[in-house]
């Protein structure tokens, strides 16, 4: 049987690290009953247990085209279902489109995205951008917009792709098949997520990469002036996972 591949290319901030966390922890029991891999995953290298998914590599050989390499590391993984998921892949498709797709000729693919509403989706990139990327200000705010277009992405990625093997959904509690955006997701994986014995499942924490709120955030917009060296930026990363859990803990500050 030729291997299918899903590729979850986010977009950003909406619910991507709750869905990798949660195939990260259950990766055996997926593989085991269901012959779907979520391979490559490296952990959880960040607070709250998210991550960058599982293929950040991936991106890289789309850019530099190293199809060699991914078809060798493919060819290796005995289940013939396989998900890949980063948000880093949204950037890819919106930069590199054509060279997405071809990537990914040879083999039977489904791209799954989940959209959100765009004020609120803005208002969210921002808050990471200040969090995990150095933002000092919202003086780029038109680019920042711009890059995350996600409807002028997707529909240039259409030009590429047929349409049929997009599958976009929205990110909204009360728009979720199942009620939950597990369900949601493991149907656009084309698995019945009430199939799963979920007293074999790990569930991830309740609140993965929480947004800062506004006193933390004022806070990390000045840590972000100040330039670290390589041993600073540890100190700093940390001061960060403080920031989240004030956050957290006092969400209407």
């Amino acid at each position: 049987m030729a291997k299918k591949l899903y590729i979850h290319i986010g977009i950003p901030k909406t619910g991507s690290s709750a869905l990798q966390a949660f195939l990260g922890l259950n990766q055996d029991y997926i593989a085991k009953n269901f012959n779907y891999a979520y391979p490559w995953h490296a952990g959880f290298n960040q607070a709250y247990q998210t991550s960058a998914g599982n293929a950040p590599e991936l991106a890289q050989w789309i850019t530099k085209d190293n199809y060699n390499v991914f078809k060798a590391k493919i060819e290796k993984i005995k289940e013939d279902n396989i998900i890949l998921s980063s948000e880093i892949l949204f950037h890819t498709c919106r930069l590199q489109p054509e060279q997405f797709a071809s990537f990914f000729s040879e083999y039977d693919f489904k791209i799954i995205c989940y959209i959100r509403k765009i004020d609120d989706f803005i208002d969210s990139v921002i808050n990471q951008l200040i969090k995990n990327h150095d933002l000092i200000d919202h003086t780029e705010l038109t680019k920042i917009m711009k890059a995350h277009d996600y409807a002028d992405v997707l529909l240039n990625l259409e030009k590429y792709i047929d349409k049929e093997k997009i599958d976009i959904r929205f990110y909204k509690n009360n728009s979720y098949l199942g009620g939950n955006i597990y369900n949601d997701f493991f149907d656009a994986l084309d698995l019945n997520f009430d199939k799963f014995d979920k007293t074999q499942l790990i569930y991830p924490e309740a609140i993965l990469n929480p947004s800062l709120n506004r006193n933390a955030l004022e806070f990390s917009k000045i840590l972000n002036r100040i330039e670290f060296n390589k041993f600073g930026k540890v100190y700093k990363n940390s001061i960060h996972g403080i920031l989240a859990k004030y956050g957290v803990d006092h969400p209407t500050m």
